[in-house]
């Protein structure tokens, strides 16, 4: 509340903060499984960055991404695959070749059971970063051994 006051005075010194401390807020309330509350607070921060990316894209842009790479996994836990694919693929548009985000779409494309498509995936990752997988513990990676398609 003392950054929302500052804010309007100096909004341009002081909404990146509010932002930041909305985005972590949504991360707490996710890790509570308070998810209602969660996605309103990822929304808002999410909201709050693309305004700040009008006038300085290369510092807001990347904070845009992240943070709607943690709603696709809100949405996940909650069971909304499908909109949780869809999250996702707003985050590549900013950063296609992001490996973190590529594997965020790979996994939520093998719990749909759409295998082949998420191979193909990994394959991309491979591409992009030839060791993310030495350096993450995936989740689509694991879930393709199993399947044995790697």
């Amino acid at each position: 509340s003392i950054y929302r006051k500052l804010a309007e005075q100096s909004p341009e010194a002081y909404m990146p903060d509010i932002a930041r401390n909305i985005g972590n807020l949504a991360n707490l309330h996710r890790n509570l499984r308070r998810y209602e509350q969660s996605e309103q607070e990822y929304e808002e921060a999410i909201s709050i960055y693309r305004k700040l990316a009008e006038q300085s894209p290369e510092a807001y842009l990347p904070k845009v991404a992240r943070l709607t790479n943690s709603l696709s996994y809100l949405h996940s836990s909650q069971g909304k695959l499908d909109l949780a694919l869809v999250t996702i693929e707003e985050a590549m548009a900013i950063a296609p070749h992001n490996p973190d985000y590529l594997d965020s779409k790979g996994e939520f494309l093998l719990k749909l059971g759409r295998t082949d498509e998420a191979l193909s995936v990994y394959h991309q990752i491979l591409e992009t970063d030839a060791d993310f997988f030495k350096k993450t513990e995936s989740e689509l990676e694991k879930g393709l051994k199993e399947s044995g398609k790697i």
